[in-house]
């Protein structure tokens, strides 16, 4: 049987769902020990977050470009123009230490690979989800390349602390030019708008459904950045961290199923305000573990969470997409917050204690949860 019909997808989503894994699957070994690298070779935890800062800024200013060339190309020819800037960016940060301004080309390069990567996916999931379904669907899409890429950060911490990092990052480089192959199988569509309304985007980003997406990306930023460094810092092995972090996709990966096909018929504003209430008391007293037990219990409850407030909000996204005049456009509308918001939290840790990042975050999505439980 095949996956589509195992799990009941639409033509053509499923072999998205392939891509998604195995692109999760290379990035998971590589993405959260990229800013560890920087450490090792030298920079600051400073320089990691701007690293970071530098790729998010990128990514939000190409998205306008990137709609316009997924309206022409399609899904498959943006991912094939990602493929340059990821080789670009990964052979770039392996020579950082005899060239130290390949810094700059690695973060450059590397926010045009995620844009040209995220912007056509979301548009062509927005079109082909069937809004019956959407919370299941969502579900699966959280959790299909999760189950696929549980492993992947523990194997990242161990090539990482036995090969070295330049030997991890062919490995995972290899696994994102092969995620490509599968969008190749999926219906040439293209996006409906090949001119974009500027007008109607800051209508668009005038919604209030945008400060959850502010929210979510300051938990972008505390989760999958500023955590991974901590525990660094603070147990001074990759291992470790790889470890943790699968730890948390385990729990994440089957609570995102779980509640996906919940979501089809249940309210959708509970489920974000239960799993946005926990997470963010699970990221107020992350600054303050220090033993491995801490940390994991810690992951294990945040995992749980996030996987019910990131299922509701997705599910959200999609649907109040699909619902809109112009879907692609609130597509670009919302990775434009998204990424804009993550760099102004980044922006804000170089001048404060980056240990902030948590509180500030935590903060946020608390008073997302609130707004979104009174209002809409």
């Amino acid at each position: 049987m095949h996956l589509r019909e195992y799990l009941r997808l639409p033509s053509g989503v499923s072999e998205v769902y392939v891509a998604l894994s195995l692109y999760g699957v290379g990035m998971s070994l590589i993405g959260i020990f990229i800013p560890i690298y920087l450490l090792t070779i030298g920079f600051s935890i400073k320089w990691a977050l701007f690293y970071v800062l530098i790729t998010k800024l990128i990514f939000s200013m190409l998205v306008p470009l990137v709609y316009k060339l997924d309206a022409k190309y399609g899904l498959q020819g943006t991912s094939l123009i990602r493929l340059p800037f990821f080789i670009i960016s990964f052979v770039s940060l392996i020579f950082i230490p005899q060239a130290e301004w390949l810094f700059f080309v690695a973060a450059i390069s590397g926010g045009f690979a995620l844009a040209f990567f995220w912007v056509p996916i979301h548009s062509f999931f927005t079109r082909n989800s069937d809004l019956k379904k959407e919370g299941s669907e969502v579900g699966k899409m959280l959790s299909i390349p999760t189950f696929f890429k549980i492993l992947s950060p523990a194997v990242g911490g161990y090539i990482s602390a036995i090969y070295g990092f330049n030997i991890l990052f062919v490995i995972g480089l290899l696994l994102v030019c092969l995620s490509t192959a599968p969008l190749f199988l999926t219906p040439t569509q293209k996006t409906r708008h090949k001119k974009i309304d500027y007008k109607k985007l800051s209508n668009v980003l005038g919604s209030k459904f945008f400060f959850m997406t502010i929210a979510d990306g300051f938990i972008y930023v505390a989760a999958a950045i500023l955590f991974p460094l901590l525990i660094y810092v603070t147990l001074t092995s990759v291992e470790t961290v790889g470890f943790i972090a699968s730890l948390g996709g385990i729990f994440f990966a089957a609570t995102s199923f779980v509640v996906g096909r919940k979501l089809d018929r249940s309210d959708l504003k509970k489920f974000y305000f239960v799993g946005a209430i926990i997470f963010s008391l699970t990221l107020a007293v992350r600054p303050f573990l220090t033993t491995v037990i801490g940390f994991s219990i810690v992951i294990i409850f945040g995992a749980l969470s996030a996987a019910i407030y990131e299922s509701a909000y997705v599910t959200r996204f999609y649907s109040s997409a699909k619902k809109s005049m112009d879907p692609d456009m609130f597509v670009v509308a919302r990775e434009i917050v998204l990424n804009i918001s993550r760099a102004i939290l980044l922006a804000i840790l170089l001048i404060l204690p980056w240990k902030g990042g948590f509180f500030i975050a935590a903060i946020t999505l608390f008073i997302a949860a609130l707004l979104l439980k009174k209002k809409s």
